[in-house]
């Protein structure tokens, strides 16, 4: 949570994708959207910078028929506020072509990271000192050049032979 705090106070907006999503309450949707009372998620539509707030309009194709929207119960507009949980709620909003967009868009330098997260189990570090995580981020990079060029050479030897 601290580097996505630390990232939007230099105003850099992380689109990284989450592993897992948490068991869902009917509240949220897959894309972390609010959803109404039948659990319809609402449409992201703006990104309020001078409150930090996404803002999520009411999913209109859904409300046309809807017997609770006569009640007073459903609410036009929900404003969700990017610090309460700034893994889930980036903008533009998860799960949007915009999104989508930005993440297609990632340097090569973030694919290897995402890799060395997933196959050399970087996102689990257990070091508390900067310095211990630093050097445990510089001997997994290290692993990783180390494997990619002994393939490099085998395929260049395997590659001669024939």
């Amino acid at each position: 949570k601290e580097i996505y705090q630390e990232c939007h106070a230099l105003d850099i907006e992380p689109i990284i994708p989450l592993k897992r999503i948490a068991k869902n309450d009917g509240e949220v949707d897959a894309h972390y959207a609010p959803t109404c009372l039948l659990e319809y998620g609402y449409k992201y539509d703006s990104y309020d910078k001078r409150y930090g707030a996404l803002k999520y309009a009411r999913p209109e194709k859904y409300c046309r028929d809807c017997p609770l929207q006569h009640e007073g119960l459903c609410q036009r507009v929900i404003k969700v506020k990017q610090m309460n949980d700034p893994r889930k709620y980036n903008h533009p909003a998860r799960g949007t072509r915009a999104w989508q967009r930005k993440y297609n868009e990632r340097s090569s330098v973030e694919r290897v990271n995402g890799y060395l997260k997933e196959n050399y189990q970087l996102d689990n570090t257990r070091f508390y000192q900067p310095s211990h995580a630093i050097a445990f981020y510089h001997l997994i990079q290290l692993t990783y050049n180390a494997r990619n060029f002994a393939n490099q050479r085998v395929a260049k030897t395997t590659k001669k032979k024939k």
